[in-house]
């Protein structure tokens, strides 16, 4: 059985939860989001390799427009497992208030609110803003605004602590990844 997000309540122990939970939900969309910026790098790489002259616009380009392209295929791998990698990982699962799976349109659209509500377009100080309220109405445990809108849910389903360690150790792996990548473009954009 599901178990639904708990009421609002004052108790540390509540708010522990509150907060554990708004962290699992960012580190696993942050997890997903990282390998599929990854996985359509790849594909435009391969596509249109020659033809990309990479620069730092292209890099911002590429961060502000492969968003969409990204939460298009999270709702694709959505509809074929019921789940994303990040999300199984750490045992959450978006359903209705009345405990019922969303199809995979529904999930289209809430990732697609996710990008304009929650992320802002991927804009920057806009995107920072709009998380930052949205993880502040998570910490409170309050739904985020667009899954309260659309009488949507997060479920979280109790995983080990072994796979609760793995996927953290996980994102910051990615993230320190990232972050050396970045620097290695950088070092390599400014010594041609």
């Amino acid at each position: 059985m599901m178990n639904p997000p708990p009421a609002l309540s004052s108790t540390s122990t509540e708010r522990l939860a509150f907060r554990r939970m708004a962290y699992h939900r960012f580190l696993a969309r942050a997890l997903d989001l990282a390998w599929e910026h990854g996985l359509l790098l790849l594909l435009a790489r391969a596509v249109a390799g020659p033809l990309i002259e990479y620069s730092l616009w292209w890099f911002i380009g590429w961060t502000l427009y492969a968003t969409p392209g990204a939460l298009i295929l999270d709702a694709g791998i959505h509809a074929l497992w019921k789940t994303t990698p990040g999300r199984w990982w750490i045992g959450l699962e978006v359903r209705t208030l009345k405990g019922e799976p969303i199809g995979a349109w529904e999930y289209l659209r809430r990732n697609l609110l996710v990008w304009i509500v929650g992320l802002g377009f991927f804009l920057p100080l806009i995107q920072q803003c709009l998380c930052w309220r949205e993880f502040n109405r998570l910490l409170k445990g309050e739904p985020t605004s667009y899954d309260a809108r659309n009488g949507w849910q997060m479920v979280h389903h109790p995983v080990g602590p072994r796979r609760e360690h793995a996927f953290i150790l996980c994102n910051v792996a990615i993230f320190l990844a990232i972050v050396a990548a970045e620097l290695f473009w950088l070092f390599s954009l400014y010594n041609r």
